[in-house]
């Protein structure tokens, strides 16, 4: 009986323990179920898979980034690269439609077609600078196969078209003489495409009032040009750029019977050739050249073989500035350049205009006093004043490279308009500059020195002017007049009352002779 009860007993125990564990493991499964299902196991697990995802994700998009980044990198890198030549340490001239690249061959004693990479076509160390000729001379890029291109294709001073000399992007030291009227010195380093890069890791500064003391000196290291820039406040471009094309000679006139073709309707308004022994182009107003150089000059049916891609304009103080400070320094001829002092001793007319000044002349010496052609310039070429124009010897010193290279007319010829404006409110301003509010890439405007004025006090707008750079005003000269500059035609030639525009190369002529531009081909 005992027996029987014991054994009841155990099993009672038996099965009350196993009804406890039975709902202990009931009470725990709801709860793993409640917490698999309730923010539980289910939820941790879906949100670390969804954290996974999102990390893989964002690492697959960053990695992405630093992949496009790096490409970027690399692609521009290689883009300049690919515009610098890495042996003559300096970019690349850049070719667009009607451009003929052409070089002077000494043994010959003329000028050749060649190609782009005629290891000869251009040296700056040695100052060699890039020579092409436009479509308006005998030869055109739109028959090229009518010549060669390897140097053979001589080509006659009469059948040249009109020329242009690559200046190429470059950061410049002004180490002596800034803002003073003595002649100093200034060292130019050229940058590596469109970046701020030297091949010898030169300091790279701004050009500001607190870098130069408040324009008191220049800053403590290279500064890039601004004309090669997209700094448009101080002449620069849209963009930054590599170089530009300027002209080798001002603005002429075609030769007597070859005008037949108006630029527009306006009378006597004809394309300009830049070609050196020419009648300089003048008795035309601003606008008209502004617009000439900016429009006419690409538009459809032009005789240059250029379209609108060449961004033919007007010059400007920065753009002359760029020529002016390469041709100082040791790339350049870094000596005074001989003035244009030729014009004509009788009223000559062409086309019904009185002309003066003759393009690509040198006064075969340093101080000279006016050298005159008795009769027309036909008549003349075969005179004795044919020795200093500038395919002779004796008419180099006038060029910035003091060789065949370098561009001419800098010193001297007619007074070169520039695409710059005094900023001011006043009537001599033409209705079609004066709506301009702002610099552009087409024209630099020049702050006032004194707002409430109605008329320009030259003096007083010149001491506002510090911080317009690589122009060669203010930081080649102490004062407005020339007598003031480094060199007299290296500054503005502006002085004349009220006039808002400038006049740059400093008139070597008599009477109201104001000639048409430079023009430029930015690339």
């Amino acid at each position: 009986m005992k027996e029987r009860e014991l054994t009841i007993s155990n099993s009672g125990i038996t099965l009350v323990a196993l009804i406890i564990t039975i709902i202990v493991l009931l009470i725990l499964a709801g709860v793993s179920i409640s917490f698999v299902f309730n923010g539980g196991i289910l939820d941790k697990s879906q949100q670390a898979a969804d954290e996974y995802e999102k990390s893989a994700e964002e690492e697959e998009n960053l990695l992405a980034d630093v992949d496009s980044y790096l490409d970027k990198k690399i692609n521009n890198l290689t883009g300049n690269r690919q515009e610098y030549d890495t042996v003559k340490n300096v970019n690349k001239p850049k070719l667009e439609e009607g451009m003929i690249p052409v070089k002077y061959d000494e043994g010959k004693g003329k000028w050749v077609i060649t190609n782009e990479n005629d290891n000869e076509w251009y040296d700056y160390d040695n100052k060699q600078w890039a020579n092409i000729m436009l479509s308006d001379g005998k030869y055109k890029t739109s028959n090229a196969e009518e010549y060669k291109t390897d140097g053979t294709t001589e080509i006659e001073i009469s059948d040249l078209g009109s020329m242009f000399v690559w200046i190429p992007r470059y950061a410049y030291k002004i180490t002596s003489g800034y803002h003073s009227s003595n002649t100093g010195t200034i060292e130019v380093k050229f940058l590596i495409g469109t970046t701020n890069e030297t091949v010898d890791k030169e300091t790279i500064v701004d050009y500001n009032a607190k870098t130069t003391n408040n324009y008191t000196k220049f800053p403590d290291g290279y500064v890039v040009h601004p004309a090669f820039t997209n700094k448009v406040s101080v002449g620069g471009w849209d963009k930054e750029i590599t170089g530009i094309w300027v002209s080798k000679f001002e603005a002429g006139y075609p030769m007597e019977g070859s005008i037949d073709f108006t630029a527009k309707s306006t009378s006597n308004l004809y394309f300009p050739v830049f070609k050196g022994q020419r009648y300089s182009y003048n008795k035309v107003s601003f606008v008209n050249m502004y617009e000439m150089a900016k429009t006419q000059m690409c538009s459809t049916g032009n005789p240059y073989g250029i379209n609108s891609k060449s961004n033919s304009h007007m010059i400007k103080n920065s753009e002359w500035g760029a020529v002016a400070y390469l041709a100082t320094s040791t790339k350049g001829k870094n000596s005074e350049v001989y003035i244009n002092n030729l014009q004509m001793k009788n009223t000559t007319s062409i086309a019904g205009i009185s002309v003066a000044g003759v393009t690509g002349y040198s006064a075969g010496e340093l101080n000279s006093t006016n050298n005159y052609l008795e009769g027309n310039l036909a008549e003349e070429m075969g005179t004795s004043k044919v020795s200093t124009v500038w395919y002779k010897p004796a008419g180099y010193e006038a060029s910035t490279t003091g060789n065949i290279t370098g561009i001419y007319d800098m010193s001297g010829g007619n007074w070169d308009y520039t695409a710059n404006v005094i900023q001011s409110g006043f009537s001599g301003i033409p209705k079609e500059i004066s709506s301009i509010r702002k610099s552009n890439k087409y024209i630099t405007l020049y702050p006032l020195g004194n707002s409430n004025e109605t008329e320009v006090d030259i003096g007083r707008s010149y001491s506002a002017w510090g911080e317009m750079y690589g122009d060669g005003i203010w930081e080649v000269s102490n004062g407005y007049r020339s007598s003031s500059a480094w060199f007299g035609d290296c500054v503005d030639k502006d002085g004349v009352g009220s006039e808002p525009f400038f006049f740059r190369g400093d008139c070597f002529t008599s009477g109201n002779v104001r000639n048409s531009s430079r023009s430029f081909l930015h690339r």
